[in-house]
């Protein structure tokens, strides 16, 4: 018993602490899931769509997340895509973080489980889709749900427009620091500026905050957040990273004329429905083509994919792709 006991402490001994100070993050995209058109998985695109994205300058990934559509695979499906990602992303990519969050604590263990088995980067994690969590029944999710890969980085993902728990991150990152030993940080989805902010100062500086608010990328820089993960840098990736550039060179008069060119392009996804089904109109216009969504998601009919095409010619969307 008492050796048991001693293993025990040992072995609590040499779960690493994660911060974002070993585990960086720059630009993300949350990709979509390549569907053929019966809404089954193509996998055989990824390997395009990795390449496609490094064209633009995007070098991370955040797999299985909203865009992706995760919660509307199954767990086998949503192995097969993570496992896809990984084995093209290998020595390409930077970081692969597969969300693995749904309506069941067992198929989300199992599925970190599996992210930390084929070499993912990290893990992430929604909230119960279903039942909405406070403050203290999160962390414990959290808590339980990491505890079977207690050495995976672990993110949590803030979107309350999709899950309707919107709660402080900065009170739960402090609740959650001494609970969470894999925990480095966030994907922030939200419009909430103040209290992202402040979630970069908790444990002074402990956590990555990876803002998910795609029309806020350069007022989260001037305000410190260096990371960004969401849809646009799909197909607006070069135009993101020449924001990045501009503003480290303290050029904020480029990097605002980008901004606004970005939110440009912003305007007119939300115009036609500012959907997942519009991302994968984006990407299918650059000749990527990730297939329709699947339902209660609906792909975008003909005329409206043409007219979409049609406001973002008279855009200049497509004279620099």
């Amino acid at each position: 018993m008492l050796r048991s006991c001693r293993l025990a402490v040992k072995k609590a001994s040499q779960i690493r602490v994660y911060s974002k100070m070993n585990f960086q993050l720059g630009l993300a995209a949350a990709p979509v899931t390549p569907l053929d058109k019966n809404g089954e998985l193509n996998l055989s695109l990824i390997g395009r769509y990795v390449d496609f994205l490094l064209e633009q300058g995007v070098p991370s990934v955040y797999v299985n997340g909203c865009t992706g559509e995760g919660p509307s695979f199954n767990v086998q499906e949503r192995k097969l895509i993570a496992e896809k990602w990984v084995e093209e992303g290998r020595n390409k990519l930077d970081k692969i973080i597969i969300q693995v969050g749904g309506t069941n604590m067992k198929d989300s263990q199992e599925l970190a489980r599996h992210a930390s088995s084929i070499g993912a980067s990290a893990i992430a994690s929604l909230p119960h889709l279903f039942f909405k969590s406070d403050m203290a029944s999160l962390v414990d999710y959290c808590a339980e749900l990491t505890s079977v890969v207690p050495d995976m980085p672990f993110m949590y993902y803030h979107i309350p427009g999709y899950t309707g728990v919107n709660i402080n991150i900065e009170k739960f990152l402090e609740a959650a620091q001494h609970r969470l030993p894999s925990l480095i940080g966030l994907k922030y989805s939200h419009n909430d500026l103040f209290d992202a902010t402040r979630s970069t100062l908790v444990a002074g500086g402990k956590y990555l905050v990876s803002l998910g608010a795609d029309d806020l990328f350069l007022s989260g820089l001037v305000l410190g957040i260096n990371s960004a993960t969401g849809s646009t840098y799909n197909y607006c990736g070069k135009l993101n990273v020449a924001i990045m550039e501009a503003y480290k060179n303290q050029d904020m008069a480029e990097a605002m004329k980008l901004q606004h060119k970005a939110l440009e392009y912003l305007w007119i996804f939300n115009k036609h429905g500012g959907n997942i089904a519009v991302t994968r109109a984006f990407l299918i216009l650059l000749g990527l083509d990730v297939g329709p969504p699947r339902l209660p998601n609906k792909p975008l009919s003909d005329t409206d994919l043409q007219s979409l095409k049609n406001d973002l010619q008279n855009a200049g969307f497509f004279d620099s792709k």
